[in-house]
C-alpha cells in the first residue's frame, strides 16, 4: 500500500477533524514531505482537502475521480489485488496481457480514466471516454481447461450487475453473452481473452476487460451511438461513485473467479439475462435466422427454439444476438 494511499484512507477515517503532518508522517514512517506530496497527488485527482495552519489537513469532501487509492481504500486491507492507474491510455486490455506475459500476479488490475484504442469483442471499438466511465483489466489465472474460459466472462457479468444494483441501485440486464444493459441501452461490455497452453490445454491466464458507462461524457455520446448506448446516470456525478464501482466489482467477480466450475454466478447471471423467453436473431457470418431463447445451460449455452420447432444449443462465439 502506497504514501498516498494510506493518507488518503487516514483522511477519511478523521473525516469530521484535521490530521496534521506530523502525525500522518508518523504514523506511516515516512518524511513530512513525502505527506505533503502525497497531499498534492491527491488533490490533483479531485480530492478536496483543506490545509491549516496548526491543524494538519482534512478532506472537505469527495468528487468522482478514479484512481488506484481511491479504490484500494474500500477494499479489505488483506485483498489481493494490485492495481495500476492510468489516466489515459491506449488500451487496458493490452497492457494487462503485457504483465500476464511478464509474469504478474493474479488479480494484477490495470484501471483507467480513458481509452485511445479501447476495444470490445470482433475487434470492434469501445468509446472509452475521459472522467466519465470505468476502463479495467483484470488477470486471472484459473487452474481449469481452456474450454472453461467463458464462464470468466459469465462471472464478471454477473458480478457487474450485482455491483451495479448495489451501489448505483439502478436495475442492470445482461444480454447474453458479455454486454449490460439498463433501461433497453448498452452500459457495459465484457471481452475476455485467454492464453493457452497448447499441449495441455490449460489455460495460462486470462485478461477480463470491462469497460463501463458511468456517467454522459463531458463531449456527448458521437453521433451513432446515442440510440445504443447510454450510462448508468444521466447527469455528472459530484460524489463518489466509480471507485466504489470498482471495488465492488472486484470483491465480487474474485469471488466467483477463485471456485470458478462451482458455477455460483450462474444462478446470478440467470436472474439478470434479458433474453429468456423472447425472440432474437442469430447472426453467424452472413447468415442470420430467427429463434425463440428457452434457456441457458450450465456451460453458458443459450437453448433456442428454430422456427422449424427443432431446439439447439448455442455457444459465445459463434453467432452475435440481436432483438427484434
Amino acid at each position: 500500500m502506497g504514501v498516498k494511499e494510506e493518507v488518503l484512507r487516514a483522511l477519511r477515517a478523521d473525516e469530521d477533524g484535521y490530521v496534521s503532518g506530523q502525525a500522518l508522517a508518523d504514523g506511516l514512517g515516512v518524511s513530512r514531505h513525502a505527506v505533503w506530496k502525497a497531499i498534492d497527488r491527491l488533490r490533483s485527482e479531485g480530492y478536496e482537502i483543506e490545509a491549516r495552519k496548526n491543524c494538519g489537513y482534512k478532506l472537505l469532501g469527495t468528487s468522482d475521480a478514479l484512481s488506484a487509492e481511491g479504490v484500494a481504500v474500500h477494499l479489505a486491507t488483506d485483498a489481493p489485488f494490485r492495481i495500476e492507474y492510468h489516466s489515459l491510455i491506449d488500451s487496458t486490455n493490452n497492457r494487462a496481457r503485457d504483465l500476464a506475459e511478464a509474469g504478474a500476479d493474479e488479480w494484477t488490475v490495470v484501471l483507467a480514466d480513458a481509452q485511445t484504442a479501447g476495444r470490445g469483442r470482433m475487434g470492434r471499438p469501445f468509446y472509452s471516454p475521459q472522467a466519465s466511465g470505468i476502463y479495467m483489466s483484470v488477470i486471472v489465472r484459473p487452474q481449469c481447461e481452456a474450454a472453461h474460459a467463458n464462464m470468466l466472462t459469465l462471472a464478471a457479468a454477473a458480478a457487474v450487475a450485482e455491483a451495479i444494483e448495489d451501489v448505483c441501485g439502478v436495475q442492470a440486464q445482461i444480454k447474453w453473452v458479455n454486454d449490460l444493459f439498463v433501461e433497453g441501452r448498452k452500459i457495459c461490455g465484457i471481452l475476455t481473452e485467454a492464453s493457452v497452453g497448447l499441449e495441455e490445454q490449460q489455460l495460462r491466464y486470462a485478461v477480463v476487460g470491462i469497460g463501463i458507462n458511468v456517467a454522459p461524457p463531458a463531449g456527448g455520446v458521437p453521433e451513432g451511438l446515442a440510440d445504443v448506448m447510454t450510462s448508468i446516470y444521466q447527469s455528472p456525478r459530484t460524489t463518489e461513485t466509480r471507485n466504489l464501482l470498482v471495488a465492488a466489482i472486484l470483491e465480487r467477480f474474485r469471488g466467483y473467479a477463485d471456485n470458478l466450475l462451482a458455477r455460483d454466478f450462474l444462478a446470478s447471471y440467470r436472474d439478470h439475462l434479458m433474453v429468456i423467453g423472447k425472440r432474437v436473431r442469430l447472426v453467424r457470418g452472413a447468415e442470420d435466422e430467427w429463434v425463440l431463447v428457452q434457456a441457458l445451460t450450465d456451460d453458458g449455452a443459450l437453448v433456442v427454439e428454430c422456427d422449424d420447432g427443432s431446439i439447439k444449443e448455442v455457444f459465445s462465439g459463434e453467432v452475435s444476438l440481436r432483438f427484434q
